[in-house]
């Protein structure tokens, strides 16, 4: 044979294994895009375990060779075997090879340009696609498309569960489903972490994975708090007590009130002076319970603050018979309460004296009309919800006065100059709509609201 023929052959052989090989490299090589959500370790058992096997056997971290994890006998159960492929994974991608699939190792899981090094078994030719995902072969030309899918993964925080497909994955572009945001108990739905609203929720035209977690809480005027014990009693709304152990709350300004009179506590009569037996007392009016069920319990200060002292003085702001994480309001909060009811230009002195002030503040905190306060029951418009009735009150002497007529707040602070006495609010028809600052022996007996803490 010609020499120079064995050259050109020889030549030519080695050309046409350059082409061959240079072809390998470019269709060794395809990508992919995962839609892991949830953080994965041994023990996991759901969906996206398996889907998690399946890439890993696909892209060179085989679970196992055969049987049980191998390619095509994947399972929903993260065990050793995918511990193992895990750690190996991680190493390859400089990542701390602990074989746990959190944020940082499903972030590469999850690139779309993640590398499958899956070699086809001939060679590819100019236009066509080799990809085991979706099972085209080199001698298939692809002209179809790709669909791409987005995970919707709701959660619940405390106080409150979900309903509906929690763990949702679509078409992008297209509509989620309906998950519904429902409370505990006496708990309100505030909102979604991506501060959305909107409940249910039902996520359109979704292009991206969403996570989001559903926020509940309890809120002032929504939600009711609840008297299950004070220091010395516990309440009981069935004879002999008739207590209220369920108030609801308003929101006033920065302040957060009982929207009813206290009313917890043994019935004693009025002639009879409240001690520190560490027995709660209560008056009602005329000693009758039903005034208690309609206007709440009468208590004297000491009583009202359950004789919380230090050093022989009362504890200004002591929980007394309010609700764990409430307080008998101060001779201040009164004031930052009738100060921001007070309409401008009028005027609402802090320190006045046995002075009605705080003009249209009166009027906004009493229940209007007649069906409990006494005829005209001038300027009363409860726009503030806070429902005052005109409870009236116990005397020093122990006679009931004022019923239908007066609204009286007892506070927790004691006028400094007379130790024996301590300052409220007094709302009346006399008033009209403003407000009495006075003071008053720990004799006597108003009504109690609560102010959350």
């Amino acid at each position: 044979m010609n020499p120079k023929t064995n050259l050109k052959n020889l030549i030519f052989t080695i050309f046409t294994l350059i082409i061959f090989l240079f072809s390998l490299s470019i269709f060794s090589t395809t990508y992919a895009c995962n839609n892991l959500t949830l953080n994965l370790k041994k023990g996991s058992n759901n969906n996206e375990v398996k889907l998690l096997q399946q890439y890993l056997n696909n892209n060179n971290y085989p679970l196992a060779t055969t049987g049980i994890g191998s390619k095509d006998k994947e399972t929903t159960y993260f065990g050793n075997l995918t511990k193992l492929a895990v750690i190996k994974y991680q190493k390859d991608n400089k990542l701390k090879g602990d074989g746990y699939v959190g944020s940082l190792t499903r972030a590469i899981l999850n690139k779309c340009d993640t590398k499958i090094t899956t070699i086809p078994t001939t060679p590819c030719t100019n236009g066509q696609i080799y990809n085991s995902i979706t099972g085209f072969s080199c001698s298939i030309k692809y002209s179809g498309s790709i669909t791409h899918y987005v995970s919707l993964h709701y959660t619940a925080g405390s106080n409150g569960t979900l309903t509906g497909d929690t763990n949702q994955r679509i078409v992008k572009g297209h509509n989620g489903t309906s998950v519904t945001a429902v409370p505990d108990p006496n708990y309100s739905f505030v909102d979604w972490s991506d501060a959305s609203t909107d409940n249910p929720r039902t996520d359109l035209n979704v292009t991206d994975n969403i996570s989001v977690t559903a926020n509940f809480a309890w809120v002032c005027g929504s939600n009711q708090v609840i008297v299950v014990s004070t220091a010395e009693h516990t309440c009981n709304e069935s004879d002999p007590y008739y207590d209220k152990c369920t108030y609801d709350t308003v929101q006033i300004g920065t302040q957060c009130w009982t929207k009813q009179n206290m009313n917890v506590g043994n019935i004693i009569s009025g002639v009879t002076n409240m001690t520190d037996n560490s027995i709660l007392e209560k008056y009602c009016y005329n000693n009758d319970f039903n005034y208690c069920l309609t206007y709440g319990g009468l208590y004297n200060l000491p009583e009202a603050m359950e004789y919380s002292l230090i050093e022989d003085s009362f504890i200004e702001g002591a929980q007394g018979i309010c609700p764990t994480g409430w307080h008998i309001p101060t001779d201040a909060e009164q004031f930052i309460l009738e100060n921001y009811l007070t309409d401008s230009p009028n005027t609402c002195v802090a320190s006045r004296e046995a002075t009605s002030d705080c003009l249209n503040a009166g009027g906004k905190l009493k229940e209007s009309g007649t069906a409990h306060w006494d005829s005209p029951n001038t300027g009363a418009t409860n726009s503030s919800l806070f429902t005052g009735l005109p409870a009236g009150g116990r005397g020093p002497t122990g006679t009931f006065v004022q019923i239908g007529k007066a609204f009286r707040l007892l506070s927790s602070s004691i006028d400094d100059s007379h130790p024996t006495y301590f300052w409220n609010r007094r709302i009346s028809i006399t008033d009209g709509s403003a407000i009495l600052r006075q003071e008053n022996t720990f004799m006597n007996g108003w009504s109690v609201r609560c102010l959350k803490d």
